[in-house]
């Protein structure tokens, strides 16, 4: 099935291991930053994706300048892409409810301080609109 089994189990070992670092790294960065907070979990998202993206092998390339403020708005063609995008930028995500019940990626999503929003109910879109603007 796979050719290099032990790249593959290496390659996993790594992930694993940033993964580990993260959250260990959540700690220290972020978890008594108080009204800070968002900035450093944004900053903190920031330096994991980085790390990630070199465990996976991905190379990104930016044209143009970065926003610096406002919204950043799109819609993503692979699970990559949120890592590519908080690797370039200081960054809040909105995400659907139900990615913050994932198995692993959604305790990462709620410690980067990702907004949830219930896409069953039209109401959720006014909430998240204030949650934004705060």
């Amino acid at each position: 099935m796979f050719r290099h089994p032990i790249r593959v189990l290496g390659r996993s070992c790594w992930v694993g291991g940033e993964l580990a670092l993260a959250a260990l790294s959540y700690v220290a960065r972020c978890a008594f930053r108080g009204k800070a907070a968002p900035i450093a979990r944004a900053m903190w998202m920031q330096h994991c994706a980085r790390r990630l993206l070199r465990a996976f092998g991905v190379e990104s390339q930016v044209t143009g300048t970065i926003p610096s403020r406002g919204l950043l708005v799109c819609n993503h063609l692979s699970y990559v892409d949120i890592l590519v995008i908080g690797a370039i930028a200081p960054a809040v995500f909105v995400a659907k409810r139900e990615v913050k019940h994932w198995p692993v990626f959604g305790w990462f999503a709620t410690l980067a301080g990702t907004l949830y929003v219930d896409r069953t109910k039209r109401s959720d879109a006014g909430r998240l609109a204030e949650e934004i603007r705060g």
